[in-house]
């Protein structure tokens, strides 16, 4: 559980970097980035049936 957490924090912490780059708010984030994203996203759907 540990892994997962410090791994969502990285991810944050790379959207965050983008975020100040351009804060139009358009963000582009490697394909390994948005596929952890959904990852994420995918296990908190799971959780939360």
């Amino acid at each position: 559980m540990v892994t997962e957490t410090h791994s969502l924090q990285k991810t944050r912490e790379k959207i965050q970097i983008a975020l100040d780059r351009d804060p139009s708010g358009k963000v582009t984030v490697s394909n390994k980035t948005a596929r952890s994203i959904i990852e994420h996203l995918w296990r908190l759907a799971e959780l939360d049936k």
